[in-house]
C-alpha cells in the first residue's frame, strides 16, 4: 500500500483504541512497530495510553505520536489536516466502533456534499 502512494508528502497512521480491547491494541502497538514507518501517529478512541506506551517503550519518538483521546470526528479531521501538510496518505487501523465509524460518516456526507457540488457545476446537456 505505501508503495502506491510513494508521491505524498506525509504518511500518518491512524489507530482507533477502545479500553475494553486492551489485547488488541497491544497487539496493533507490536505490529506496528514492525511496519514501514508513518511520519506520524494518531492515536484516537478510548485506553490509548496502553498503544502509546507499548510504542515509546519500543522506541518511538514521542513527538511522533498525538493521542486524541475521545475527541469527536471533526477535532480528528482537523488534527489530521493539521499533520498532512500539502499531501497525505492517512491509513487507518484497530477497532472501527466509536470513532471509528464517526470518521466513517464524516467522509461519506462529505463525498455526497462533494457530488452535489460538481453535479451543481454541470452545464446542461453536458452529462
Amino acid at each position: 500500500m505505501v508503495q502506491r502512494y510513494e508521491g505524498v508528502e506525509r504518511r500518518i497512521a491512524l489507530f482507533n483504541c477502545r479500553e475494553d480491547r486492551v489485547d488488541r491494541s497491544l497487539q496493533l502497538a507490536e505490529a506496528c512497530m514492525r511496519w514501514h514507518p508513518a511520519d506520524h501517529y494518531v492515536l484516537s478512541g478510548t485506553g490509548t495510553e496502553v498503544f502509546a506506551r507499548r510504542v515509546i517503550q519500543s522506541g518511538l519518538s514521542r513527538d511522533r505520536l498525538t493521542c486524541a483521546e475521545s475527541q469527536p470526528a471533526t477535532q480528528l479531521v482537523n488534527l489530521l489536516r493539521g499533520q498532512s501538510g500539502r499531501s497525505s496518505m492517512v491509513m487507518g487501523m484497530g477497532n472501527i466502533a466509536g470513532p471509528g465509524m464517526d470518521l466513517l460518516d464524516y467522509f461519506r456526507k462529505a463525498d455526497q456534499m462533494q457530488r452535489l457540488q460538481f453535479a451543481d457545476h454541470i452545464p446542461v446537456g453536458a452529462a
